[in-house]
C-alpha cells in the first residue's frame, strides 16, 4: 500500500507540475506557435534598447529596418497576387508591439514602389499620433469619415513625407467605437481605398476584452496577430485568434516582437546567417501604454 501510494502520488505531483507549465506556458521559443498554432511565423522582431524608436525604423540596413525588409518579404508571398491588398495588425494586449509594426510595414512596403495607405483605427488608446507627433495637422480623421463630417478620404489623409506613405489618423476618441468600426461605413470607407492604393495597413486595436478587431477583421482582406515574445500565455493567443477565426477572418500568421537574441529559435535560420543579414525581425516599443 506505501507502494502503490508513493508511486500514485509521484505520478499526480509529476502531472500537476507539467500542467502548470504547459498552462502558463509564454512565448520563449517562437516554434512554439508554429507547432501549437499552425500558423506560418512571419516575421521576428528583436529586442533594442535604441533610445529613439522611429530612428531605428528608418534607419536603413539597421538592425530593425532590415527586420522588417523581412517580414514585409514574407507577407508578399502569402498570395499568387503578393501581400493582400488590405492587412489588419492586432495582438491580445496593449504595448505588444502591434502600432510600430504597423508603421513599419507601411513604410516597407513604399520601398516597393507601393502606393501605401496606413490607417489608424485603434479609437481607444493609439500610440500612432505619439510615434508621428508632429509629423501631420490633425483633422476630422476616421471617425469624422465613419460620422458623415468629412467630404472623403481624400479630404482627411495626410502625407508623411520622410516615411513615404499616407495616413489617416483617427481623430477623436467617440463614446461607441465598436458601432462606427461595425457600421457600413467603415467597409465602404476601404473600398474606396482599394481604388486608390496598392498596400492598405490598418492598426486596430488590442483584442482582449474588447470587439473592435473582430469587427474591423470583416473589412479586411487578413489579420496579422502581433505577439511579444515572453509576456503572453500561449493559450491566450490561441483563444483570441480562435474568436477572429471564428467570425470568418483569415489570420496569416504571426510577429514575435521583442524577441531577445538569447531566444531559442533566434540563431541560425532567424538571425545572422540567414538570406543577407538579420532575418526576420522587429522592435520592442517604448512605452507602456497602446499600441
Amino acid at each position: 500500500n506505501l507502494a502503490i501510494a508513493f508511486v500514485a502520488g509521484f505520478v499526480l505531483a509529476a502531472a500537476l507540475v507539467y500542467l502548470r507549465v504547459a498552462l502558463s506556458q509564454t512565448v520563449k521559443d517562437p516554434s512554439d506557435l508554429t507547432r501549437r498554432l499552425r500558423m506560418p511565423l512571419l516575421g521576428l522582431i528583436p529586442k533594442t534598447n535604441a533610445d529613439d524608436l522611429m530612428k531605428e525604423v528608418v534607419t536603413r540596413f539597421s538592425q530593425v529596418n532590415e527586420a522588417y525588409k523581412s517580414a514585409r518579404t514574407n507577407l508578399t508571398f502569402l498570395t499568387p497576387q503578393g501581400a493582400p491588398k488590405v492587412l489588419m495588425l492586432t495582438s491580445s494586449v496593449p504595448a505588444e508591439g502591434k502600432t510600430i509594426s504597423s508603421l513599419a510595414l507601411a513604410a516597407s512596403f513604399v520601398q516597393l514602389g507601393k502606393r501605401t495607405l496606413l490607417i489608424d483605427a485603434d479609437l481607444r488608446n493609439s500610440r500612432m499620433q505619439g510615434l508621428l507627433d508632429g509629423a501631420f495637422d490633425r483633422k476630422g480623421g476616421l471617425v469624422a469619415l465613419l460620422t458623415g463630417n468629412a467630404i472623403g478620404l481624400a479630404s482627411e489623409v495626410v502625407f508623411i513625407e520622410h516615411l513615404g506613405f499616407d495616413f489617416l489618423h483617427y481623430g477623436h476618441t467617440p463614446p461607441n467605437p465598436v458601432e462606427l468600426l461595425a457600421s457600413p461605413q467603415f467597409k465602404m470607407l476601404v473600398e474606396e481605398a482599394r481604388t486608390q492604393y496598392d498596400q492598405i495597413i490598418i492598426d486596430s486595436a488590442p483584442m482582449l476584452g474588447l470587439a473592435d478587431a473582430i469587427e474591423l477583421s470583416r473589412a479586411v482582406d487578413g489579420v496579422v496577430y502581433v505577439i511579444e515574445a515572453d509576456r503572453i500565455k500561449i493559450r491566450v493567443i490561441e483563444n483570441a485568434i480562435g474568436k477572429l477565426t471564428r467570425t470568418g477572418a483569415k489570420v496569416y500568421g504571426t510577429i514575435v516582437t521583442k524577441l531577445d537574441s538569447d531566444s531559442a529559435g533566434y540563431g541560425y535560420g532567424y538571425g545572422y546567417g540567414y538570406g543577407y543579414g538579420y532575418g526576420y525581425g522587429s522592435t520592442a516599443e517604448p512605452e507602456k501604454s497602446g499600441a
